[in-house]
Parts: structure tokens; C-alpha cells; sequence
């Protein structure tokens, strides 16, 4: 990684600006650090692929510069004329604003924080934060944000910033965070080819200038106590997805659809369970409830989790089903929880179950509170090749998922209200009783996620198997039984490895560890069914 450091006369912070990183009126400092600068760097694995910008270059110091001012904008910070083209690499180069050094010159100028707030406008984009405990190739806590052609607030929840990949090396403390930078990354360039940031604060003062226009919408989710949910009837309300004011109904598939809660343990090799009592007329969960004192609400109780031997991360949660175009023009959805950290995803019909779904985090509350979520701020669990953009008219499935190497404390989930704005839902959810699941009541039956970030069990009505890999092991699940075989070419075509067998319909492993390091192509069949997917082993 080659970074580009430029420097400037540092701006004297003000008690008043004590939640403010930077407002770029005068120039690049930060109000964070001695003497901290936000910078410009390029990541292109040594030239094997384009990370580049046209920002002029500094004449005193190395580096480009990243700080503008304009009379309609004000002073804010950019990048310009953004170049992006994969090449050779075997990763997304990226070109980035940053902030800190690996000298920890920002270590614990960030306690307390918990909410990160600024003003963009441009390329897709992450805020990424680094904590001292973590190396430059341990994956950051990240939060993305969508293109925009004008200038747009938002507001990240620390709590809800998750690692970019893989397992979290360790939980995110902002105290020990020592860099931050908002990351522009694809394989291709991207559109627009600028990005400008304005108004950087930490914590729930603003402070300081603020300089550059205001507009936008707030991006992510925006929180707030209700002080209690009473569930109950809410009669002609414009999107209502449930209110559970008789039962776990809903009004998705013309209220033929109901909540059902489900774990996933990787087969056994995990722990995922909750207290909740099984129906005994349906194969499922109880899910509904009715408290004198909370209202009526659907939950999972005495959740346990534990990692174990689990390649990825346990989790149980509370989901639905519904038919495509039930949700279209949704513009934000709105719900109230209680209970332990989770985040809500959606699974669009273009999808399938391991696919990386649309989800947006939410820290634990012991209170009732009231979260919106704007469906544009919704990003997928991890990055792939042929991530698409999310369409609410293709979404079938969605759920509310506690995903943990250990038991979440509170160990509990409720929910209750659940709006999708501005789609043609509306009225009372006064469908049938039925606390039971399409779902299998234990997740012994439930074929393990092909990522710890997915889990909503793959439709029996449409056999279908899902691949991945990782490092040299092809990862497998199939809803299916048949002849398995399982090749790896070069990128020349040459077959390079090839294995066989029967697999019952399930998940599976399958190794290729004497292969040297390269790229490969990955075929695979399941009955007659096939599918490729690229490997790397390094």
C-alpha cells in the first residue's frame, strides 16, 4: 500500500468542537491527534492493477491534494478523477482518504464514540475504522454508503460497523481505533469518478463550522426510544407488514405468510437454541406473545449461542416469507426491538441462499426503540463480483437475525410493528393464528449458510446447491442428493484436479491442498445441476 501524505498549518481545536474530526474550512487537519492529517492512498498490489486520482500533487510535501473549497460548498476534502481497474490483481484496488498511522498517534481520541456523522457526495464508497490490535491485512470494521450526486448526510452507528469479511478478529472499541478512511473499491471505475467529504464529527455533538451545503438524506439507520410497544390493532396503515396485534401473521403473500423463527448450527458443530416451545399443531416455534406489560410482539427467548467447531458463526432468527412485488415502493422500513444486537436482511428472488443478502446492524437495547431503515443504505454481508443492487419488488424473504460466537446478552429478541413505507401493504394482520413455521422446528434440519452472514433456509420447492470457497476448500450445500463431481481448471483450461463421489443433500467440503498457489476456476455438479466458481489459493 502506497500512502501520500500532505500536511498543512494545523487548526486549533475549540472546547466547543470536541466531538469535531474535521470541518476542512482551512485545510486538511483533523481536530483528532497531534498534528493528524487526512491523507490520499492508492492500493494496486504493486502495480498489477490501476488505483489512481487526479488530484494535483503537493509541491512541499509527497502526496496529493485533498482539500478544496468552493463557493457554493465551502472547505471539504476529495478525490477526483478516480481510476479503478482490477488487472491482475486477485482483490478490488481502492483508493482512499485516511486518517492515523501506525504509530497509534489517534489511540483513544475516539472513546466514547458512538455515532460517526458526515456529508458526501459521489462514488459508492466505506468507512472503514482500524483499531491497534489489528494488522493492515485483518479485515476493518466498515460501513458503505451509495453513490450520490449530491451533497448527502448520514449518520454510523459504531455498533452496527461489522468486519469486511471473514470472522472479526476482535469486537470493535473505538478507544483503540488508530486510523479511518473512507474507501472507494471496484473492479472497474467507478460513477460518478469523484469523492468529496464534509463535516467528519464523533459522538452526538456536531461542533465547529460547518461549511458546504446541507442537504441529502440521513443514510443508515436512525434510532430512538418509544418508550414501550403496545402492539395492538393499527387499522389503515400505509405499509404494515405485521403489527402482531392477534397473531404472527402477516399481510405479505395476501396474509397467507407467517413469522417463524429458525437456528443455524453448522450440523451439530455449533450451539444455536432458544427456550421458545414448540407448537403442538405445527412443526415450529411459538413466536407470538401476548404481555400484559409489553403488548403483543414476536420473539426468540433463551438464545444460546457458541461458536464451537463451526467454520462460520452461529445465529437463530425470526423470518418471513413473501411474495415478489409485495414490498414495491417500499422507501423505508420501520420496526421496534428490544433485546439482543441484530440486523435485519432482505433475500430478493434474483438471490439465492448464498448469496451475500442485503442487511443493515442494530446495537442491543433493553427498551422498546424505534429504528427506520432506508432500503438504498441496505449493503450485502460481504463483497462479490456480481453483487446487485437492491430492488424491494424482487424481495421474498426477511428476517431479523442474532448471529454470535457466544450467547448475546440481553438473550432475547422482540419485535413488533413492522412497516415497509410507501408499498401498497396496509391494515390490521388479522390472518389465522399461527405461531408455527414452513421452516424445521430444530437446525438440525436446516442446511448450514454458505457464509456466517446468511441463514434463511433455501426453499425445498426449488432444489438448488450453493458454492464458495475458501483458501483451497470448496464449500458446498445442496438441497439435493446425487453424483458429485468436482474439477479445477487453470486459466488456461487445463484440468488441474478432479473429484468424485455421491452426496446426500446436505453440506460438504472438498479439499484441493496440494494445488500450488494460483487462480482457478472451480466446475462443479450435483446431479444435473452445475456451477463455477473462481479459487485462490495463496
Amino acid at each position: 500500500m502506497k500512502k501520500q501524505i500532505l500536511a498543512f498549518g494545523l487548526m486549533a481545536a475549540s472546547a466547543s468542537m470536541a466531538a469535531l474530526i474535521s470541518d476542512f474550512e482551512i485545510d486538511a487537519a483533523a481536530e483528532v491527534g497531534s498534528g493528524s492529517y487526512w491523507y490520499y492512498y492508492g492500493v494496486d498490489d504493486g502495480g498489477k492493477g490501476t488505483a489512481s486520482v487526479s488530484n494535483e500533487d503537493q509541491t512541499d510535501y509527497e502526496g496529493k491534494v485533498v482539500a478544496f473549497s468552493s463557493t457554493a460548498d465551502g472547505g471539504y476534502m476529495g478525490l477526483e478523477g478516480i481510476t479503478l481497474d482490477k488487472g491482475d490483481m486477485s482483490y478490488s484496488p481502492q483508493v482512499a482518504l485516511g486518517l492515523g498511522d501506525d504509530a497509534g498517534s489517534l489511540a483513544g481520541e475516539f472513546a466514547g464514540c458512538n455515532t460517526i456523522s458526515y456529508r458526501y457526495k459521489g462514488a459508492a464508497h466505506y468507512l472503514k475504522v482500524q483499531m491497534s490490535v489489528e494488522t493492515d491485512n485483518d479485515p476493518p470494521h466498515i460501513m458503505k454508503q451509495t453513490a450520490s450526486t449530491a451533497w448527502k448526510s448520514v449518520s454510523v452507528s459504531t455498533a452496527s460497523m461489522k468486519a469486511a469479511w471473514g470472522k472479526e478478529a476482535a469486537a470493535l472499541d473505538m478507544s483503540d481505533v488508530i486510523k479511518m478512511a473512507f474507501v472507494v473499491e471496484g473492479a472497474t471505475t467507478p460513477t460518478p469518478d469523484y469523492l468529496y467529504i464534509d463535516d467528519v464529527t464523533c459522538g452526538a455533538s456536531t461542533g465547529g463550522s460547518t461549511g458546504g451545503s446541507t442537504g441529502g438524506s440521513t443514510g443508515g439507520s436512525t434510532g430512538g426510544s418509544t418508550g414501550g410497544s403496545t402492539g395492538g390493532t393499527t387499522t389503515g396503515a400505509t405499509g404494515l407488514v405485521s403489527d402482531f396485534a392477534k397473531d404472527a401473521g402477516s399481510n405479505l403473500k395476501s396474509g397467507k405468510s407467517y413469522w417463524y423463527a429458525y437456528t443455524v448450527d453448522g450440523e451439530g458443530t455449533a450451539t444455536a437454541t432458544i427456550a421458545n416451545e414448540l407448537d403442538t399443531k405445527y412443526d415450529g416455534y411459538i413466536v407470538w406473545f401476548d404481555d400484559p406489560a409489553a403488548g403483543q410482539y414476536a420473539g426468540i427467548n433463551g438464545i444460546v449461542l457458541d461458536k464451537g467447531t463451526y467454520e462460520y458463526t452461529p445465529q437463530v432468527a425470526l423470518g418471513i416469507d413473501a411474495t415478489a412485488g409485495d414490498l414495491t415502493g417500499c422507501t423505508s422500513i420501520t420496526y421496534k426491538y428490544q433485546g439482543a444486537a441484530h440486523y435485519l436482511k432482505v433475500q430478493m428472488n434474483t438471490e439465492t441462499d448464498g448469496d451475500p443478502q442485503h442487511r443493515m446492524s442494530q446495537a442491543a437495547s433493553t427498551t422498546w426503540k424505534t429504528v427506520t431503515v432506508n432500503p438504498s443504505s441496505m449493503k450485502p454481508g460481504w463483497e462479490t463480483e456480481t453483487t446487485v443492487a437492491l430492488n424491494m419488488a424482487k424481495v421474498v424473504k426477511m428476517a431479523f437475525v442474532v448471529e454470535e460466537e457466544a450467547t448475546p446478552s440481553p438473550d432475547y429478541l422482540w419485535i413488533d410493528d413492522v412497516y415497509c413505507k410507501g408499498s401498497k401493504l396496509g391494515g390490521t394482520t388479522t390472518a389465522p393464528k399461527s405461531s408455527a413455521s414452513v421452516v424445521p422446528k430444530s437446525s438440525a434440519s436446516v442446511v448450514p449458510p454458505a457464509s456466517s452472514a446468511d441463514a434463511i433456509p433455501v426453499a425445498v420447492d426449488l432444489p438448488r446447491f450453493e458454492l464458495r470457497t475458501i483458501g483451497s476448500t470448496v464449500h458446498l450445500i445442496s438441497m439435493i442428493s446425487g453424483n458429485l463431481k468436482v474439477q479445477v481448471f487453470d486459466y488456461m483450461g487445463h484440468l488441474m484436479d478432479a473429484k468424485t463421489g455421491f452426496m446426500n443433500a446436505g453440506s460438504k467440503q472438498v479439499s484441493f491442498e496440494k494445488l500450488p498457489q494460483g487462480n482457478y476456476v472451480v466446475r462443479v455438479s450435483v446431479g444435473n445441476m452445475l456451477q463455477t466458481v473462481s479459487m485462490t489459493i495463496k
